[in-house]
């Protein structure tokens, strides 16, 4: 009976440099795969935000038109953020004398490798500003 022997490779040999280059070549490929995900994670979840933002200051500013009372301003940027975006918190609103409102939203994106590791969460966190005239 013969028995196979796995014959190891040299690391300096030819082959051994051809699986080194391609054990490299994947890493790579999964380190920039990974980047891409996130980052487009990252810009979908800015891309919703910022339409939660605007919906938000737009009714926002519609409510303190009627009623100029910063409180219905306040529940109607509330209403219209927890029906575009889930998970978005409203962080400021503010009215300025001429009836302009801002809304600055922030949410946490859910990516693969980001909002999990401490020290990089801060990167996975998308803040969002939109201002809205007094409706006409």
């Amino acid at each position: 009976m013969k028995v196979n022997r796995l014959r190891r490779i040299d690391p300096s040999s030819e082959a051994g440099l051809a699986n080194r280059s391609l054990v490299i070549l994947l890493v790579v490929v999964v380190v920039v795969g990974l980047a891409a995900v996130e980052g487009g994670s990252i810009l979908f979840s800015q891309l919703k935000l910022q339409d939660a933002a605007d919906a938000a200051a737009s009714a926002a500013s519609s409510a303190y038109g009627g009623t100029h009372t910063t409180e219905a301003a306040k529940a109607a940027a509330l209403d219209a953020i927890q029906q575009n975006n889930d998970g978005a918190h409203l962080v400021k609103l503010m009215i300025d004398t001429k009836g302009d409102v801002t809304v600055v939203l922030k949410k946490k994106a859910v990516t693969i490798l980001l909002y999990r590791v401490g020290f990089l969460e801060k990167l996975a966190i998308v803040k969002a500003t939109s201002t809205s005239g007094p409706p006409l």
